[in-house]
């Protein structure tokens, strides 16, 4: 049984396909801009733990156009927007490659080893791989990617992902 306040009307509405998300093209752009306007901030509230790794003080640098050429041959499937940064830590120079992703995709961790492997050969520098999830799937969090032959692990890599959900 439920109760219903005759005084109070609810209204539900449904969003449609076009609600829900924008096209690709805007969406793109404006994780774009979030990221180059405030990459710090995005590190201090989704990877705390990470940002205070990062030497601020030396700044950071885009290398966008470096990563789009790197990885355009390895582009499989709908993505949102790639960004590689250059960053100082106690360490030397590291890249952080920020990855969004929008949807479920089953190759969406071979992609992402891919890209990480071919910015390792090119740069050969320390990089770590971050992942932000947009889309609204709770169940579908991926952290790693394997590859086995002879039932043999061969490649155990990860990545850091964050939803929004959380």
């Amino acid at each position: 049984m439920s109760f219903v306040d005759a005084e109070c009307e609810i209204k539900t509405k449904t969003k449609t396909e076009n609600e829900t998300s924008l096209p690709p093209s805007e969406s793109d752009a404006a994780w774009k801009s979030i990221l180059d306007t405030y990459f710090q901030q995005t590190m201090a509230f989704l990877y705390p733990h990470l940002h205070e790794k990062i030497d601020w003080s030396f700044g950071y640098h885009a290398l966008e156009n470096e990563l789009q050429a790197i990885t355009a041959k390895a582009a499989v499937g709908k993505r949102l927007v790639d960004k590689l940064m250059q960053v100082h830590s106690c360490t030397g120079q590291s890249l952080v490659h920020l990855e969004i992703q929008g949807s479920r995709q089953a190759d969406f961790p071979e992609r992402v080893y891919d890209y990480y492997s071919r910015l390792r050969l090119h740069y050969k520098q320390p990089i770590i791989v971050l992942v932000i999830l947009t889309d609204d799937n709770l169940n579908w969090r991926p952290e790693h990617y394997r590859n086995t032959i002879w039932d043999q692990l061969i490649v155990d890599f990860r990545f850091y992902p964050v939803t929004l959900l959380d």
